[in-house]
């Protein structure tokens, strides 16, 4: 989105697009399953508590739902905290509030989730989906950029629709081959790749 604003907006003037790219060989290192995980399906989602991440989307869309949603990341504030876990309790969402984890914790929890689910409608890049990705793992994503340029197309989910969401999760298969395909996409040699072409292109 941010390359066709920019061929919009300076017309005749060449671009390239070198989005974000993570080490991969970090994410697929297996991972014991954390102690919290439930015995059931495991949901993430991952972020603060800002409203364009829309962690009560993902808690309507869990409302009901034989799933635990795992909330990772650091507080953005303790009323904001407080009003989601309300949320869930009146929408009958099993919410678990894991809070700040460190990285090798975060990517057992990414490698043995069912699916990341990362409803956000304002991303420079969306990096948790990307992560989820390396690491084997079904990210449902809205339809937004600029996370929505990173899932495979059958994973990218109306913003508000709760039913196409739940029935995602409902539906979810074993697509780790297709997923770490994608997410190699994104690697860092294919960003240096991409950097390279975009030099080589001015000079």
């Amino acid at each position: 989105h941010t390359q066709q604003e920019c061929e919009m907006r300076f017309p005749g003037v060449a671009t390239a697009w070198v989005p974000h790219a993570i080490d991969l060989k970090k994410y697929q290192k297996e991972s014991e399953k954390p102690s919290w995980f439930d015995d059931g399906k495991n949901l993430l989602i991952v972020g603060s508590e800002e409203p364009r991440k829309r962690v009560d989307f993902a808690i309507e869309v869990c409302s009901g739902m034989d799933v635990t949603l795992h909330k990772i990341g650091a507080e953005s504030s303790p009323n904001a905290k407080a009003k989601l876990i309300a949320l869930a309790k009146r929408k009958d969402c099993d919410l678990n509030w894991v809070g700040t984890v460190e990285q090798d914790e975060m990517i057992a929890a990414l490698q043995h989730a069912d699916a990341l689910l990362f409803p956000s409608v304002a991303e420079g890049f969306g990096l948790p989906p990307l992560e989820a990705m390396a690491a084997g793992t079904v990210a449902l994503v809205g339809d937004a950029p600029a996370a929505n340029e990173i899932p495979l197309s059958e994973h990218i989910l109306p913003t508000d629709d709760v039913e196409a969401w739940r029935n995602a999760i409902n539906n979810l298969s074993d697509d780790s081959d297709a997923l770490q395909a994608r997410a190699n996409e994104f690697s860092t040699v294919e960003w240096a790749n991409r950097l390279k072409s975009a030099y080589k292109s001015v000079q």
